[in-house]
Protein backbone atom coordinates (compact mmCIF):
# COMPACT_ATOMS: atom_id res chain seq x y z
CA UNK A 1 0.00 0.00 0.00
CA UNK A 2 2.88 2.36 -0.70
CA UNK A 3 1.88 5.33 -2.84
CA UNK A 4 -1.93 5.52 -2.89
CA UNK A 5 -3.20 4.09 0.38
CA UNK A 6 -6.45 2.32 1.20
CA UNK A 7 -8.93 3.36 3.87
CA UNK A 8 -11.22 0.69 5.18
CA UNK A 9 -14.37 0.68 7.28
CA UNK A 10 -16.49 -2.11 8.66
CA UNK A 11 -20.20 -1.25 8.47
CA UNK A 12 -22.70 -2.90 10.75
CA UNK A 13 -26.40 -2.57 11.30
CA UNK A 14 -27.94 0.75 12.34
CA UNK A 15 -25.17 2.63 10.54
CA UNK A 16 -22.37 1.70 12.95
CA UNK A 17 -18.87 1.98 11.43
CA UNK A 18 -15.40 1.02 12.57
CA UNK A 19 -12.35 2.38 10.73
CA UNK A 20 -9.60 -0.18 10.14
CA UNK A 21 -5.92 0.73 10.33
CA UNK A 22 -2.60 -1.06 10.84
CA UNK A 23 -3.40 -1.66 14.51
CA UNK A 24 -6.54 -3.46 13.42
CA UNK A 25 -10.10 -3.96 14.63
CA UNK A 26 -10.57 -6.85 17.04
CA UNK A 27 -13.94 -8.64 16.88
CA UNK A 28 -15.09 -10.90 19.70
CA UNK A 29 -16.97 -11.39 22.93
CA UNK A 30 -14.14 -9.93 25.06
CA UNK A 31 -14.79 -6.65 26.85
CA UNK A 32 -11.62 -5.34 25.21
CA UNK A 33 -12.78 -6.08 21.66
CA UNK A 34 -13.38 -3.13 19.32
CA UNK A 35 -16.50 -4.83 17.93
CA UNK A 36 -18.20 -6.71 20.74
CA UNK A 37 -20.24 -9.83 20.07
CA UNK A 38 -23.03 -10.82 22.45
CA UNK A 39 -23.71 -14.30 21.09
CA UNK A 40 -22.48 -16.81 23.68
CA UNK A 41 -21.18 -19.11 20.94
CA UNK A 42 -18.67 -16.45 19.82
CA UNK A 43 -15.04 -16.65 20.89
CA UNK A 44 -13.70 -13.98 23.20
CA UNK A 45 -11.36 -13.00 20.36
CA UNK A 46 -12.91 -14.21 17.13
CA UNK A 47 -11.19 -12.30 14.33
CA UNK A 48 -8.87 -9.42 13.55
CA UNK A 49 -9.16 -7.07 10.56
CA UNK A 50 -6.13 -4.89 9.81
CA UNK A 51 -4.30 -3.17 6.95
CA UNK A 52 -0.85 -4.07 5.66
CA UNK A 53 1.14 -3.44 2.43
CA UNK A 54 -0.88 -6.11 0.60
CA UNK A 55 -4.31 -4.67 1.45
CA UNK A 56 -6.91 -5.34 4.14
CA UNK A 57 -6.47 -8.63 5.96
CA UNK A 58 -8.95 -10.75 7.93
CA UNK A 59 -7.54 -13.36 10.33
CA UNK A 60 -9.58 -15.87 12.26
CA UNK A 61 -8.01 -16.13 15.71
CA UNK A 62 -10.78 -17.86 17.67
CA UNK A 63 -12.67 -21.14 17.37
CA UNK A 64 -16.08 -19.71 16.49
CA UNK A 65 -17.21 -19.56 12.87
CA UNK A 66 -16.20 -16.70 10.58
CA UNK A 67 -17.62 -16.47 7.04
CA UNK A 68 -16.77 -14.22 4.10
CA UNK A 69 -19.56 -13.96 1.54
CA UNK A 70 -21.05 -17.20 2.89
CA UNK A 71 -17.77 -19.15 2.72
CA UNK A 72 -16.13 -20.42 5.91
CA UNK A 73 -12.79 -18.80 6.71
CA UNK A 74 -10.12 -21.24 7.81
CA UNK A 75 -7.27 -18.86 8.66
CA UNK A 76 -6.62 -15.67 6.66
CA UNK A 77 -7.97 -13.78 3.66
CA UNK A 78 -7.44 -10.45 1.88
CA UNK A 79 -10.70 -8.49 1.86
CA UNK A 80 -12.28 -6.64 -1.06
CA UNK A 81 -14.82 -3.85 -1.40
CA UNK A 82 -18.32 -5.07 -0.48
CA UNK A 83 -17.26 -8.32 1.21
CA UNK A 84 -19.79 -9.55 3.76
CA UNK A 85 -18.42 -10.86 7.06
CA UNK A 86 -20.62 -13.09 9.19
CA UNK A 87 -19.82 -13.97 12.80
CA UNK A 88 -22.08 -15.28 15.58
CA UNK A 89 -24.81 -12.67 16.00
CA UNK A 90 -23.21 -10.16 13.63
CA UNK A 91 -23.10 -9.31 9.93
CA UNK A 92 -20.84 -6.49 8.69
CA UNK A 93 -19.73 -5.23 5.28
CA UNK A 94 -16.34 -4.02 4.07
CA UNK A 95 -16.08 -0.54 2.57
CA UNK A 96 -12.85 0.58 0.86
CA UNK A 97 -11.70 3.87 -0.61
CA UNK A 98 -8.37 5.25 -1.76
CA UNK A 99 -6.68 8.20 -0.11
CA UNK A 100 -3.53 10.19 -0.70
CA UNK A 101 -0.48 9.16 1.31
CA UNK A 102 0.14 10.62 4.75
CA UNK A 103 1.63 14.11 4.77
CA UNK A 104 4.51 13.10 7.04
CA UNK A 105 8.11 13.47 5.92
CA UNK A 106 11.03 11.07 6.08
CA UNK A 107 12.35 13.03 9.07
CA UNK A 108 11.92 12.30 12.76
CA UNK A 109 12.90 13.59 16.19
CA UNK A 110 14.56 11.04 18.44
CA UNK A 111 13.47 11.85 21.99
CA UNK A 112 15.64 10.56 24.82
CA UNK A 113 15.52 11.20 28.56
CA UNK A 114 18.94 11.49 30.18
CA UNK A 115 17.36 10.23 33.40
CA UNK A 116 17.22 6.78 31.80
CA UNK A 117 20.79 5.62 31.04
CA UNK A 118 19.54 2.35 29.52
CA UNK A 119 18.02 4.23 26.58
CA UNK A 120 14.74 2.32 26.89
CA UNK A 121 12.85 5.59 27.23
CA UNK A 122 13.85 6.50 23.66
CA UNK A 123 10.98 7.32 21.31
CA UNK A 124 10.60 8.77 17.82
CA UNK A 125 8.16 11.33 16.43
CA UNK A 126 7.79 11.72 12.67
CA UNK A 127 7.72 15.29 11.41
CA UNK A 128 4.93 16.63 9.16
CA UNK A 129 5.33 18.67 6.01
CA UNK A 130 4.41 21.85 7.87
CA UNK A 131 5.61 23.55 11.04
CA UNK A 132 6.14 21.60 14.26
CA UNK A 133 6.37 22.88 17.85
CA UNK A 134 7.97 21.25 20.89
CA UNK A 135 7.45 22.41 24.45
CA UNK A 136 5.71 21.94 27.75
CA UNK A 137 2.26 23.15 26.70
CA UNK A 138 -0.62 20.84 25.81
CA UNK A 139 -0.97 22.79 22.57
CA UNK A 140 2.55 21.90 21.42
CA UNK A 141 2.80 19.14 18.81
CA UNK A 142 5.30 17.25 21.00
CA UNK A 143 4.91 17.80 24.74
CA UNK A 144 7.96 17.67 27.02
CA UNK A 145 6.74 18.71 30.49
CA UNK A 146 10.12 20.02 31.68
CA UNK A 147 10.42 22.44 28.72
CA UNK A 148 8.77 25.87 28.47
CA UNK A 149 5.85 26.25 26.03
CA UNK A 150 6.93 26.56 22.41
CA UNK A 151 10.61 26.02 23.26
CA UNK A 152 11.37 24.76 19.75
CA UNK A 153 9.72 25.56 16.43
CA UNK A 154 10.70 23.73 13.25
CA UNK A 155 9.87 24.61 9.64
CA UNK A 156 10.90 22.48 6.63
CA UNK A 157 13.61 24.11 4.50
CA UNK A 158 14.37 23.46 0.84
CA UNK A 159 16.24 21.61 -0.52
CA UNK A 160 16.73 19.84 2.81
CA UNK A 161 16.93 20.33 6.55
CA UNK A 162 14.80 22.33 8.99
CA UNK A 163 14.79 25.98 10.06
CA UNK A 164 14.66 26.25 13.83
CA UNK A 165 13.63 28.86 16.37
CA UNK A 166 14.99 28.02 19.83
CA UNK A 167 14.16 29.17 23.35
CA UNK A 168 17.02 30.77 25.29
CA UNK A 169 17.73 27.64 27.37
CA UNK A 170 18.07 25.21 24.47
CA UNK A 171 21.51 24.02 23.43
CA UNK A 172 22.50 22.92 19.93
CA UNK A 173 25.06 20.11 19.81
CA UNK A 174 26.05 20.88 23.39
CA UNK A 175 26.52 24.63 22.93
CA UNK A 176 24.29 27.68 23.36
CA UNK A 177 23.75 29.14 19.85
CA UNK A 178 24.00 32.90 19.22
CA UNK A 179 20.77 34.81 19.77
CA UNK A 180 18.65 35.96 16.83
CA UNK A 181 20.53 33.66 14.43
CA UNK A 182 18.49 31.83 11.79
CA UNK A 183 19.41 28.19 12.37
CA UNK A 184 19.34 25.54 9.66
CA UNK A 185 19.40 22.08 11.21
CA UNK A 186 20.57 18.94 9.45
CA UNK A 187 20.33 15.25 10.21
CA UNK A 188 22.30 14.45 13.36
CA UNK A 189 21.93 17.84 15.04
CA UNK A 190 21.02 17.47 18.70
CA UNK A 191 18.98 19.85 20.84
CA UNK A 192 18.97 19.68 24.62
CA UNK A 193 17.41 21.21 27.68
CA UNK A 194 17.52 19.98 31.26
CA UNK A 195 17.13 16.18 31.23
CA UNK A 196 15.94 15.71 27.64
CA UNK A 197 17.62 15.63 24.25
CA UNK A 198 16.13 15.61 20.76
CA UNK A 199 18.10 14.47 17.73
CA UNK A 200 16.97 15.33 14.20
CA UNK A 201 17.11 12.23 12.00
CA UNK A 202 16.64 11.92 8.24
CA UNK A 203 15.17 8.40 8.22
CA UNK A 204 14.83 8.26 4.43
CA UNK A 205 18.43 9.25 3.73
CA UNK A 206 20.55 6.89 1.67
CA UNK A 207 23.48 7.87 3.90
CA UNK A 208 24.20 7.29 7.56
CA UNK A 209 21.05 7.57 9.66
CA UNK A 210 22.89 9.42 12.46
CA UNK A 211 21.91 6.68 14.85
CA UNK A 212 25.07 4.76 14.06
CA UNK A 213 26.49 3.02 11.03
CA UNK A 214 23.33 0.98 10.46
CA UNK A 215 21.78 0.94 7.02
CA UNK A 216 18.64 3.09 6.76
CA UNK A 217 16.42 0.05 6.29
CA UNK A 218 16.98 -1.14 9.85
CA UNK A 219 14.05 -0.57 12.23
CA UNK A 220 14.16 2.63 14.27
CA UNK A 221 10.87 2.07 16.08
CA UNK A 222 9.16 -1.21 16.94
CA UNK A 223 5.96 -2.00 18.83
CA UNK A 224 4.67 -5.45 19.65
CA UNK A 225 1.16 -6.10 20.91
CA UNK A 226 -0.05 -9.49 22.18
CA UNK A 227 -3.50 -10.70 21.15
CA UNK A 228 -3.87 -13.74 23.41
CA UNK A 229 -4.19 -16.59 22.98
CA UNK A 230 -3.58 -16.55 19.22
CA UNK A 231 -0.42 -14.46 18.73
CA UNK A 232 0.06 -10.75 18.20
CA UNK A 233 1.03 -7.85 15.98
CA UNK A 234 4.38 -6.36 15.05
CA UNK A 235 4.44 -2.69 13.97
CA UNK A 236 7.80 -1.65 12.62
CA UNK A 237 9.14 1.62 11.19
CA UNK A 238 12.02 1.62 8.70
CA UNK A 239 13.00 4.88 7.04
CA UNK A 240 9.69 6.62 6.34
CA UNK A 241 7.79 3.34 5.96
CA UNK A 242 5.57 1.60 8.50
CA UNK A 243 4.73 -2.09 8.36
CA UNK A 244 2.23 -4.00 10.51
CA UNK A 245 2.36 -7.79 10.50
CA UNK A 246 0.26 -10.41 12.24
CA UNK A 247 2.28 -13.24 13.79
CA UNK A 248 0.51 -16.35 15.06
CA UNK A 249 1.29 -18.38 18.16
CA UNK A 250 4.87 -19.48 18.65
CA UNK A 251 6.22 -17.07 16.03
CA UNK A 252 4.97 -14.13 18.07
CA UNK A 253 6.39 -15.75 21.22
CA UNK A 254 9.79 -15.97 19.50
CA UNK A 255 9.56 -12.30 18.52
CA UNK A 256 8.92 -11.34 22.15
CA UNK A 257 11.97 -13.31 23.25
CA UNK A 258 14.13 -11.48 20.70
CA UNK A 259 12.78 -7.98 21.41
CA UNK A 260 11.90 -8.06 25.12
CA UNK A 261 15.00 -9.30 26.96
CA UNK A 262 14.96 -10.45 30.55
CA UNK A 263 16.80 -8.23 33.03
CA UNK A 264 18.48 -5.02 31.93
CA UNK A 265 19.91 -6.21 28.62
CA UNK A 266 19.14 -4.19 25.47
CA UNK A 267 16.73 -5.37 22.79
CA UNK A 268 18.33 -6.79 19.68
CA UNK A 269 21.09 -8.77 21.40
CA UNK A 270 21.70 -12.40 20.26
CA UNK A 271 19.58 -14.93 22.16
CA UNK A 272 20.74 -18.52 22.63
CA UNK A 273 18.63 -21.52 21.63
CA UNK A 274 18.50 -22.56 25.30
CA UNK A 275 16.79 -19.28 26.21
CA UNK A 276 14.38 -19.57 23.25
CA UNK A 277 13.44 -23.13 24.22
CA UNK A 278 12.79 -22.11 27.83
CA UNK A 279 10.83 -18.92 27.12
CA UNK A 280 8.81 -20.15 24.11
CA UNK A 281 8.04 -23.76 25.09
CA UNK A 282 8.48 -23.62 28.87
CA UNK A 283 8.50 -26.96 30.64
CA UNK A 284 7.46 -28.88 27.54
CA UNK A 285 10.38 -28.45 25.11
CA UNK A 286 9.90 -29.96 21.63
CA UNK A 287 11.52 -33.26 20.83
CA UNK A 288 12.67 -32.06 17.44
CA UNK A 289 16.27 -30.77 17.81
CA UNK A 290 15.66 -28.44 14.85
CA UNK A 291 12.57 -26.84 16.38
CA UNK A 292 14.19 -23.42 16.86
CA UNK A 293 15.53 -23.47 13.29
CA UNK A 294 12.07 -24.28 11.98
CA UNK A 295 10.45 -21.53 14.06
CA UNK A 296 12.99 -18.95 12.85
CA UNK A 297 12.29 -19.96 9.22
CA UNK A 298 8.55 -19.49 9.76
CA UNK A 299 9.08 -16.09 11.38
CA UNK A 300 11.23 -15.02 8.43
CA UNK A 301 8.52 -16.18 6.03
CA UNK A 302 5.92 -14.02 7.81
CA UNK A 303 8.24 -11.00 7.71
CA UNK A 304 8.87 -11.52 3.98
CA UNK A 305 5.12 -11.69 3.36
CA UNK A 306 4.85 -8.31 5.11
CA UNK A 307 7.33 -6.71 2.72
CA UNK A 308 10.40 -6.90 4.98
CA UNK A 309 13.92 -8.18 4.33
CA UNK A 310 13.79 -11.07 6.79
CA UNK A 311 17.39 -12.22 6.24
CA UNK A 312 18.65 -8.82 7.28
CA UNK A 313 16.27 -8.46 10.22
CA UNK A 314 16.62 -11.94 11.70
CA UNK A 315 20.19 -13.17 11.99
CA UNK A 316 20.91 -16.73 13.02
CA UNK A 317 24.34 -18.23 13.57
CA UNK A 318 25.92 -20.86 15.85
CA UNK A 319 22.78 -21.48 17.91
CA UNK A 320 22.00 -17.80 18.48
CA UNK A 321 19.21 -15.66 16.99
CA UNK A 322 19.09 -11.89 16.80
CA UNK A 323 16.50 -9.35 15.64
CA UNK A 324 18.62 -6.55 14.15
CA UNK A 325 17.71 -2.97 15.06
CA UNK A 326 19.17 0.43 14.24
CA UNK A 327 21.32 1.82 17.03
CA UNK A 328 19.14 3.66 19.54
CA UNK A 329 15.93 2.10 18.21
CA UNK A 330 12.85 2.38 20.41
CA UNK A 331 11.13 -0.91 21.29
CA UNK A 332 7.83 -0.96 23.18
CA UNK A 333 5.29 -3.53 24.29
CA UNK A 334 1.64 -2.46 24.01
CA UNK A 335 -0.97 -3.79 26.42
CA UNK A 336 -2.60 -7.06 25.31
CA UNK A 337 -5.85 -6.73 23.42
Amino acid sequence: MDGIATRCWLEGTEGRRWEVGPRGVLIGRSAGADVQLTDLSASRRSALVYTDPAGVQLIRIGRSAVEVNGEALEEQRTLQQGDRLTLPGLEIHVRLEHKEPSSTTGWALRHRSMADPTGRATSFTQLPLGSFRVGGDDGDDLTIPSWPPGALRLEPALPGGWRATLAAELTLNGKVPPKDLALLLQSGDELGMRDTTLRLVDMASAHQTTMGDDAPDLPWQVEIQPVPPAGGQLTIKLGHRTRTIWLPGLRFDLLQVLLVPLGSGPAGEPVTDAVVLTRVWGRLPPRDPKAVNTLVKRLRKDLEAGGLDSRTLVERTHGRTRFVLAEGAAVSMADPR
